[in-house]
């Protein structure tokens, strides 16, 4: 018995505790993976803190428990509940986390738009604020939204450029209340030049509106035809070149529209007092539209036909 102890002891030290270092070559993983695990998927989800943030709707719209909650495409919530309040219309209750409060103001407005039009994904994405003086804290209510559907849009968008034009051309030409005030003949020749400058834009938008329609009627065409697609693969994919090719033609006219928007608005700014209610009128304008086409632009099926045309083109 002392031998076989004396043995022992002479044995290296690795191989005397050889069972307890494969023991713990299997229990470290054993302990690391699951805490990893843990903390990726389980911490950063439900332990990362976060704020309730509340969007009054006047009617029933396709957002559903779990929806994404995203600041410019970035997801930074999710729909938590929906809720019927007292007052007859829906408090959608999203969670958003604390980081990006400071990005939300009383001002921001929420595009409810889809992400993937075949499937019937919905989101909320919530345009930045632009004034820090109206930042959110936790359990505010916003109210401005803004429901995304193309075919819905381009109507909207041709009645507002239409109403803008009419405003600018009214205080330039000597009609409506506003233009009365104005009694300095070189601040009304101010105004028709602004308005001989802002005809091209005008023009330019209702171009690119009148060009919508056969883009969302070979979208149309395009979905309805997927049942068919594994018989006419072929004409289904030159269909779709066909609409990407349009809608890059689209996206880049909505792109030059959109930036001739924010010249035009800040040369108002060095228009007098008098003119300041008319023009806070047609900026807020301007800026719906800005907000709309970024919309319609950022869409999920116009940027992926794109990509699909400029990747068949590298082939």
């Amino acid at each position: 018995m002392s031998s076989t102890t004396a043995h022992h002891n002479k044995d290296p030290f690795y191989y005397r505790y050889r069972n307890q270092v494969v023991g713990l070559f299997v229990l470290i993983p054993l302990i690391l993976i699951p805490t990893f695990m843990v903390h990726v998927f389980i911490s950063s989800e439900y332990f990362t803190p976060r704020a309730p943030l509340y969007l009054r709707v006047t009617h029933s719209l396709p957002i559903e428990k779990g929806n994404n909650v995203t600041i410019m495409e970035k997801k930074v919530g999710y729909v938590q509940e929906i809720i019927l309040n007292k007052e007859g219309s829906l408090d959608i209750k999203m969670s958003v986390e604390e980081q990006y409060l400071p990005l939300i103001g009383h001002d921001s407005k929420c595009m409810i738009k889809q992400k993937q039009t075949v499937v019937g994904d919905w989101l909320i994405d919530i345009a930045p604020s632009r004034n820090p003086e109206k930042k959110v804290t936790a359990g505010d209510t916003l109210r401005q939204f803004e429901f995304i559907r193309i075919e819905d849009m381009v109507h909207r968008l041709t009645t507002m450029s239409r109403s803008a034009h009419t405003i600018l051309n009214q205080v330039a030409y000597g009609e409506g209340i506003v233009s009365m005030l104005i009694s300095d003949e070189e601040l009304a020749q101010d105004m028709r030049i602004l308005v001989d400058q802002t005809k091209h834009f005008f023009a330019e938008l209702e171009t690119s509106l009148d060009s919508f329609p056969p883009i969302l009627e070979t979208m149309e065409q395009a979905i309805l035809s997927l049942d068919k697609l594994g018989h006419e693969g072929v004409s289904m994919a030159q269909n779709l070149n066909t609409f990407a090719l349009m809608a890059q033609h689209v996206a880049d006219s909505l792109f030059i529209v959109t930036e001739k928007m924010d010249h035009l608005a800040d040369s108002t700014a060095t228009v007098p007092p008098v003119m300041k209610q008319s023009f806070e009128e047609i900026e807020s304008v301007l800026a719906e539209f800005a907000l709309i086409l970024e919309g319609l632009r950022e869409h999920w099926f116009l940027k992926r036909s794109i990509r699909r045309v400029e990747e068949d083109r590298e082939e």
